[in-house]
C-alpha cells in the first residue's frame, strides 16, 4: 500500500520527511540525483551523512552546492587534466547568433584539494 502511494505520486517527499522523518531515511538510505535537482526534489532540511560527486572537475561549484550544504561528509572524484566545468544556456537565437558572455566556473575538485587526501 505505502509502496504505491509513494510510485504514484499522492504523496511528496517533502510531506513524507514532514509527517514520519525516520521513515524515509529507511525507505531511500541512498539518493541517486543530479546536483541540479536536489533543491526541488527534496525537503530543504534534509541533511546527508555523505555527498559523493563523480567527474567533480567538470562539476560546477555552483551547480554542487545545494548538495554541499547538506552534507557531513565530501567524497569528490575527478581528474583534472581530463575537464573543466563548461558553462551553458539554453535558449531560442537566430542561426549564427552566439552569447559572448562565456566565462569560467571552478570546479568541486579545485574547492576540495586543500581538503584531500590521496588514496593509494
Amino acid at each position: 500500500m505505502l509502496r504505491n502511494v509513494l510510485k504514484d505520486g499522492r504523496v511528496s517527499l517533502a510531506a513524507l520527511s514532514t509527517q514520519a522523518p525516520d521513515l524515509l531515511r529507511n525507505l531511500a538510505p541512498v539518493f541517486v540525483l543530479s546536483p541540479l535537482v536536489v533543491p526541488s526534489a527534496l525537503p530543504a532540511g534534509y541533511r546527508f551523512d555523505a555527498v559523493v560527486i563523480l567527474d567533480a572537475e567538470s562539476t560546477s561549484l555552483q551547480s554542487a552546492l545545494p548538495s554541499l550544504a547538506r552534507a557531513d561528509q565530501v567524497i569528490a572524484f575527478g581528474d583534472e587534466q581530463t575537464a573543466c566545468p563548461k558553462s551553458f544556456t539554453v535558449a531560442v537565437s537566430a542561426p549564427g547568433q552566439r552569447d559572448a558572455d562565456q566565462h569560467s566556473l571552478e570546479s568541486v575538485s579545485g574547492h576540495c584539494r586543500g581538503f584531500s587526501r590521496a588514496i593509494g
